[in-house]
């Protein structure tokens, strides 16, 4: 990560792209909905965020319009974006894991685990995919499949997931 990018979003429904040089917005954009999760590729190039009105917003950090656009049935809960900034996944309050290619508003693959998915990440290369749900279940991909690999079982709602850069590893884990 180059670190000249920031991105911020929050109850205010605005998305704020910030440059590391001074504290002013290099623009934002008002989405008219709490945002909660918000993600940016290693270069800074492209971010995306999960909102409450059910969609997934991908943005340039050239404009200030979103790129595109992804819809799901209910809130999304998690979203993260692969290190060379091409693949996007995006999890939802119905159980909902999508993943989607930077330049298409069409998702690669959709995965439906039997909760609601607190978390989802995606390895810096984008080869592989973890998530896990509010019945204990954490589930490991590859990109190219949406039957998971692995499918583990801790028997606590997990609310926190990350994935290392080449997939080998990953956590999880819940808030106590």
């Amino acid at each position: 990560i180059d670190g000249r990018y920031c991105i911020a979003g929050g109850k205010d429904g605005y998305i704020y792209l910030f440059n590391k040089t001074g504290p002013t917005p290099m623009w934002s954009y008002d989405l008219n909905t709490i945002i909660n999760s918000v993600a940016i590729s290693d270069n800074g190039k492209y971010f995306v965020c999960g909102c409450q009105d059910s969609y997934t917003y991908v943005f340039q950090n050239t404009s200030s319009s979103p790129l595109n656009t992804y819809s799901f049935s209910t809130e999304v809960t998690s979203v993260d974006i692969s290190g060379d900034g091409n693949y996007i996944i995006s999890s939802s309050q119905d159980g909902e894991l999508k993943l989607g290619y930077i330049n298409s508003s069409n998702y690669l693959w959709k995965f439906t685990s039997s909760s609601y998915i607190y978390s989802a990440a995606i390895s810096q290369d984008g080869n592989y995919i973890v998530c896990g749900n509010s019945l204990g279940k954490i589930y490991y991909f590859e990109r190219t499949n949406s039957n998971p690999l692995l499918t583990y079982s801790t028997g606590s709602t997990i609310y926190s997931v990350a994935i290392s850069n080449n997939g080998s590893y990953f956590i999880a884990g819940d808030i106590y």
